[in-house]
């Protein structure tokens, strides 16, 4: 049982790597238009965030911070913004995806400790990490490293900064949280490459003859008009065989002798 739960494991790790394999545009475009979306959002939260502090009796120096923080992150925003009008690998992408996910939740964990909100267990990791699972499309083993870089980051500042009692409840929610986001992001992931595969299978009943297993009219020309645009000194041939009088053996033998020759 044991070695049929871990055969099962590692099938579904690698369709994981399988799915962005076969879907690295897809990929690349989803994952760089959430980017971009969220790098508008986060300037806004910030701001949102530094006033509720405010309120809270945050310091100057708290407030000149957040301040702070804010202007780099709408630099931030045009820079990505600008960027990410190119086309990019899935790559490049996933890694600047990655590293904006590190700083988003590596800086708002400082402000929640630097805040007057520090005695008390930080309630945003939970749904930040979880979002961001959501959001961005990795492979398992990209999102298994960023969900063990962004714990032991947590976990560090809150000890650095908290008290043992306040620091204790954050150990204990920032377990828990990983455990939700592994669940939540196996099932979001078996999902994608569940609909992967069906797509797939539209695609390829919709591209290839029944009978013979070849490209049917419309997929052939497709494929011969995406070679001829896309490649700069296109060359080649096609053949086309076509029998004389084929009609006649249907309508005289019947179609399963057609079928047969």
């Amino acid at each position: 049982m044991k070695w049929s739960r871990d055969g099962r494991w590692n099938r579904f790790l690698e369709k994981s790597l399988e799915y962005i394999r076969n879907n690295p545009e897809y990929v690349a475009i989803a994952n760089q238009d959430m980017l971009r979306k969220l790098n508008l959002m986060y300037p806004v939260l910030l701001l949102s965030y530094g006033l509720i502090s405010r309120f809270d009796g945050a310091g100057t120096m708290v407030m000149g911070f957040y301040l702070a923080a804010v202007v780099i992150q709408l630099l931030l925003a045009g820079i990505v913004y600008q960027w990410s009008k190119k086309h990019h690998s899935v790559n490049v992408v996933n890694v600047v995806c990655g590293t904006f996910q590190l700083y988003v939740l590596f800086s708002v964990t400082v402000f929640g400790c630097l805040s007057p909100a520090n005695k008390w267990p930080a309630s945003f990791f939970a749904p930040a990490i979880m979002a961001f699972s959501i959001l961005f499309i990795y492979s398992w083993y990209t999102m298994s490293i960023l969900l063990a870089v962004e714990s032991v980051q947590f976990m560090l500042i809150s000890y650095r900064y908290k008290q043992f009692a306040v620091f204790s409840n954050d150990v204990y929610g920032c377990l828990l949280t990983v455990v939700l986001v592994i669940f939540c992001a196996r099932v979001l992931m078996a999902m994608r490459i569940r609909e992967n595969q069906s797509l797939s299978h539209l695609e390829e009943m919709s591209a290839l003859d029944k009978l013979t297993g070849l490209h049917n009219k419309a997929s052939a020309e497709f494929l011969c008009r995406s070679y001829i645009d896309h490649t700069s000194n296109p060359s080649g041939a096609l053949l086309v065989i076509d029998f004389d009088n084929f009609k006649n053996v249907n309508d005289t033998l019947g179609h399963l002798q057609g079928i047969g020759y």
